[in-house]
């Protein structure tokens, strides 16, 4: 995890440090996007009238 933080600051700082020289590297976006609504708490409410099979998906990416 360390790793990946030190990682991920370095990106910025170089971004910031070739701010805006930078923006001309640009490349246009390859594929289509995808938007994702924001989740909100309700989204994280089990069925208790489903099995946890039914509702595995929805336990991967639920809120604690």
């Amino acid at each position: 995890m360390k790793a990946q933080a030190q990682a991920t600051l370095n990106l910025c700082q170089h971004f910031v440090r070739e701010y805006p020289d930078i923006l001309k590297q640009a490349r246009p976006q390859v594929g289509k996007s995808s938007f994702y609504p924001r989740r909100c708490p309700q989204d994280s409410e089990l069925n208790p009238h489903l099995s946890f099979g039914e509702q595995f998906n929805l336990l991967r990416v639920v809120d604690n």
